[in-house]
C-alpha cells in the first residue's frame, strides 16, 4: 500500500482521493481547506524515477500532471524523515516503512490496513511481482521461490509489513 503521510500533530485524519489530487496538483494549498488548522500545506513528493510515484499518479492523480516546484525524496525513507521534521507537511511512503514519526491518513474513509489492502477497499496500492523465465529456472531461483512461498517467507513478508500471499491449496 501506498499511505499518504503527514505530521503527528496534524489533526486530519482522512482525505479523498479527490483532495489529494488537489494537493499535489496545487488546486489546494491550505490545510484548513481539507477540514485541517489554517496554514500552508507543504508538499513532498517521490522522484519522477520512483515506482512508487508512479503508482500514486496513476491512481491519485489520474496521470494528470503533479505540480513542479515540490519537496522531491529519492526513497520512502527520505519522504518520511521531511514529514516527521516539517509540521505542515505531506507526502507518501510504502507501508511497509511507516512508523510512529508520521500519521497514516486514511483515503476515502478506509484505513490503510493490512485487511483492507486484501480486500481490495484501500485504493492506494500495487502488486510487488517476482518475474522469472519460466523456461531456465536455475536451482537457486526455484529456491527463492519456495522460500518465499513458505510459512516461514510469508511470516517474513509480514513482519516486514508487506501483504502477504495467500498460498493457493492443491
Amino acid at each position: 500500500m501506498i499511505v499518504p503521510v503527514v505530521h503527528p500533530s496534524n489533526p486530519v485524519d482522512n482525505l479523498s482521493l479527490d483532495q489529494l489530487a488537489a494537493i499535489y496538483q496545487g488546486t489546494v494549498d491550505s490545510w484548513n481547506a481539507v477540514g485541517g488548522r489554517p496554514g500552508k500545506i507543504d508538499v513532498v513528493a517521490r522522484a519522477p524515477s520512483s515506482g512508487t510515484r508512479q503508482v500514486w499518479n496513476r491512481v491519485v492523480l489520474k496521470s494528470t500532471p503533479c505540480k513542479e516546484g515540490w519537496a522531491v525524496q529519492d526513497s520512502n525513507s527520505g519522504v518520511l524523515a521531511y514529514v516527521a521534521e516539517n509540521p505542515g507537511a505531506i507526502g507518501y511512503i510504502s507501508m511497509a516503512i511507516l512508523n510512529h514519526e508520521v500519521k497514516a491518513l486514511s483515503v476515502d474513509g478506509v484505513a490503510p490496513t493490512v485487511d483492507n489492502a486484501k480486500t481490495g477497499r484501500y485504493p492506494i496500492s500495487r502488486e510487488l511481482v517476482l518475474y522469472v523465465d519460466d523456461t531456465d529456472l536455475s536451482y537457486p531461483v526455484k529456491s527463492l521461490i519456495v522460500f518465499v512461498l513458505s510459512r516461514h517467507g510469508q511470516q517474513l513478508v509480514r513482519e516486514s509489513a508487506f501483504i502477504p500471499q495467500d498460498v493457493l491449496k492443491q
